[in-house]
């Protein structure tokens, strides 16, 4: 399938979900919040219709966003060599950051939460801190080198 080609249905899919969501967002303008609340059947009729429109609206570019690279990288395998880099690196940056995470349960915690969800919760985070500190560190690098030229 050629680039134009995918453009073109990309565009009218566009069209299409802007469509509905203009006539969905009209029916509840129409119809108020209070009859929404109160009517099952107005909100069988509406809302329903627009949560789907929103998951499909929300699964396809979902797909395609993970499907298209894979495609690029078969076509052009010379680029998967930066991929698995930059997957290895993130790979590498999760197990650092699950390492240093305790697993700690503090009593203030609901009951739901066990050590194990409070681990991956502060892997996240330290990811997050490590993230961020490179890319503050990143911008200070760039414009440090940018006025010493």
């Amino acid at each position: 399938m050629n680039a134009d080609r995918i453009n073109m249905i990309a565009r009218y899919s566009t069209y299409v979900f802007m469509f509905l969501a203009i006539v969905f967002e009209a029916a509840i303008i129409y119809y108020g919040d209070k009859e929404f609340a109160a009517d099952q059947n107005i909100q069988d009729t509406w809302l329903s219709p627009f949560f789907s429109v929103s998951y499909v609206a929300f699964v396809i570019p979902t797909i395609l966003a993970l499907v298209f690279p894979i495609i690029h990288i078969i076509d052009d395998p010379r680029q998967a060599k930066g991929v698995i880099i930059g997957l290895g690196g993130l790979a590498a940056l999760i197990l650092i950051s699950y390492l240093l995470a305790p697993s700690d349960l503090d009593p203030a915690y609901p009951a739901s939460v066990t050590e194990t969800t409070s681990k991956w919760v502060s892997t996240g985070i330290i990811s997050f801190y490590i993230l961020s500190i490179a890319a503050i560190a990143a911008v200070i690098y760039a414009e440090v080198s940018k006025a010493l030229k």
